[in-house]
C-alpha cells in the first residue's frame, strides 16, 4: 500500500509544530516559576514566532513558489533575528543589534522586491549563512567560557543551519536548482528549531544545577562557605599540602557580644554586621584561602601553605580592620569587635584537631578581654 507523499509532509509539519509548541509550554512554565537564572523572554518570543511561522508555512504550502517565499521568508528572517538577540543578549540599540535589524530589513525588502524564485532563495541562503555564523560564534565562545554544554548545542544548531545555507547557495549558483535549495533550507529551519530547543533546555538544566550546587555549599546570608562547602574545600586543599609537606593554618573568629547586638538592634541589625564582616573577610582573603561561616557569629578562615607567624599577622590585620568598621542600620551607627584564635599544623594534618586548637585559642582571647588575637601554639 502506497501512502501519498502529502501525508508524509503533513506529518512533518505536525511533528515540527508540536515539538516547538512543547518548548513554548516549557518556557512558559519556567517564566511562571520566575527563578530561572537565564533570561527567557526573547527565547519565548523566538519559539512562539516559530510555531506561528510553521503553522502559516503549512497553510500556504500550495501557493506558487514566489508568493510562498514572499510570505514565509521574512517570517524566517524575523525568528532568526530573535534567536540572535536571545543568544547574544544584545540590546537593539547596540551596534550588533543595529546591524542585525538592518540585515533583517535588507533581506526582507529584497525578498519582497524580487519576485523570481532563484533570487529570493539566494537572498534567504545568504541571510542564513550570515546570521547563523554569527550565532554559532557567539554560542561556541560562551560555551568555552561557561562550560555549559547547552550553549554548545545551540552553537552546533547554528553551524548546521549556516552549513545548509551555504549548500543551498552552491546549488543555486552552480546548478540553479531552486527545488533542492528550498529543501535544504527547509531541513535547516526544522532541525534548527528542535536542536535549539534542546540546547536551550540543556542550558537551563545545567544553570539551575550549578545554582543549587552553589546554594548547598554557601551560607545564604553572607555567601561564605557553609560547613559543607568548607569540607569540600578541605578535600581539595589537604591532599596537596600533605604531598608537598606544607602547613595549614586556621583562624577562628567570633564577634564579641553579638547577642547584645541582636538584643539591641534586632536580628536584622545583627545580619547587617555579619554581612559586613563577611565582605571584609573576602576582600582580605587570598585566592587560596577559604572563608566559612560555621553558624551564628562564628567564622573560620583556612590558610593553606601559611606559616604560623604569617597567620597571626593576617588575623591581627583582620581584627584591626573590624575594630574600625561601622555599619548604619535603622538610623543607628553600629560598631563592633571580634576575637581571634590561630592554630597551625605542619606534618600530620588533622583538620578537625586543627579546628579544636583554633577554637581553644579563640576561647583564650575571649577570656583575656576580647578584641584580641591568641595563638594555640
Amino acid at each position: 500500500m502506497n501512502i501519498p507523499d502529502s501525508f508524509y509532509m503533513h506529518g512533518v509539519y505536525l511533528t515540527i509544530i508540536v515539538s516547538i509548541s512543547l518548548f513554548v509550554y516549557a518556557i512558559f512554565s519556567l517564566r511562571k516559576v520566575g527563578t530561572v537564572a537565564i533570561n527567557t523572554s526573547v527565547y519565548y518570543l523566538y519559539f512562539v514566532t516559530g510555531v506561528a511561522g510553521w503553522v502559516f508555512l503549512w497553510l500556504t504550502q500550495n501557493l506558487t513558489d514566489n508568493i510562498f517565499l514572499s510570505i514565509n521568508a521574512p517570517a524566517f528572517y524575523f525568528s532568526s533575528i530573535l534567536l540572535f538577540f536571545a543568544t547574544s543578549n544584545a540590546h537593539w540599540r547596540s551596534a550588533s543589534g543595529f546591524y542585525a535589524i538592518l540585515l533583517y530589513i535588507v533581506a526582507a525588502l529584497l525578498t519582497l522586491f524580487f519576485q523570481d524564485e532563484l533570487t529570493q532563495l539566494t537572498v534567504a541562503s545568504l541571510f542564513t549563512v550570515i546570521i547563523y555564523v554569527s550565532i554559532a560564534i557567539i554560542c561556541l565562545k560562551r560555551e568555552r567560557r561557561s562550560h555549559n554544554k547547552g550553549d554548545g548545542i545551540i552553537g552546533i544548531a547554528a553551524v548546521i543551519e549556516a552549513l545548509c545555507g551555504f549548500i543551498a547557495l552552491l546549488l543555486l549558483i552552480n546548478q540553479r536548482d531552486a527545488s533542492n535549495a528550498l529543501g535544504v533550507l527547509f531541513i535547516a529551519s526544522s532541525a534548527g528549531f528542535i536542536v535549539v530547543g534542546i540546547g536551550f533546555m540543556t542550558t537551563i538544566m545545567i544553570s539551575e544545577h550549578r545554582k543549587l550546587a552553589l546554594l548547598s555549599t554557601r551560607d545564604p546570608l553572607t555567601e561564605l562557605f557553609n560547613r559543607r562547602g568548607l569540607d569540600q574545600s578541605l578535600a581539595l586543599i589537604v591532599p596537596s599540602l600533605k604531598r608537598n609537606k606544607q602547613p595549614l593554618s586556621a583562624i577562628a573568629i567570633d564577634i564579641d557580644h553579638f547577642k547584645a547586638l541582636n538584643d539591641q538592634y534586632g536580628h536584622d541589625g545583627g545580619d547587617v554586621v555579619l554581612i559586613r564582616i563577611a565582605q571584609l573577610m573576602q576582600s582580605l582573603a587570598r585566592a587560596s584561602d577559604a572563608c566559612c561561616r560555621l553558624g551564628g557569629e562564628e567564622f573560620i578562615v583556612l590558610l593553606p601553605n601559611t606559616e604560623h607567624q604569617e597567620a597571626l599577622a593576617i588575623a591581627e590585620r583582620l581584627r584591626a580592620e573590624i575594630a574600625t568598621l561601622t555599619v548604619e542600620f535603622d538610623k543607628h551607627i553600629i560598631s563592633f569587635t571580634a576575637s581571634f584564635g590561630v592554630a597551625t599544623q605542619y606534618d600530620d594534618l588533622q583538620y578537625e584537631q586543627l579546628f579544636k586548637q583554633a577554637d581553644k585559642a579563640l576561647y583564650m582571647a575571649k577570656e583575656s578581654g576580647r578584641n584580641l588575637v591568641k595563638s594555640f601554639n
